[in-house]
């Protein structure tokens, strides 16, 4: 009799609490696990944002660097143009000239 009254008692109570243990181990894994789902997304948000922001960076860099390469362009062309006349024998003038073929409106008489 009293092996069978243990093992009803068992059958009563084993169950139960393993529901209980089951329910609340469940639960603590599922916070868990929403836990790092709001942790990632918001890790995940944030590396969108940097990304985006070294994405504008470096499209202003690209078109910063392709107004100084136009700028490089157009020095260099003007040095060419200025070796250029200096080895045909071109110089630049120090003091302009002006000629005039009308007389002088004033004269110094004295």
């Amino acid at each position: 009799m009293k092996k069978i009254r243990i093992r009803t008692e068992l059958r009563q109570h084993s169950p139960v609490v393993n529901k209980n243990l089951v329910t609340k181990t469940l639960l603590v894994f599922i916070g868990v696990l929403l836990l790092l789902q709001i942790i990632v997304s918001n890790s995940l948000a944030t590396i969108g944002l940097q990304m985006a922001q070294i994405d504008q960076n470096m499209r202003s860099l690209i078109s910063e660097n392709a107004d100084i390469k136009e700028q490089i362009t157009s020095f260099s062309a003007f040095t060419a143009v200025g070796n250029k006349a200096s080895e045909l024998g071109f110089i630049k003038p120090v003091t302009p000239r002006y000629f005039s073929n009308q007389p002088d409106v004033a004269v110094d008489i004295h």
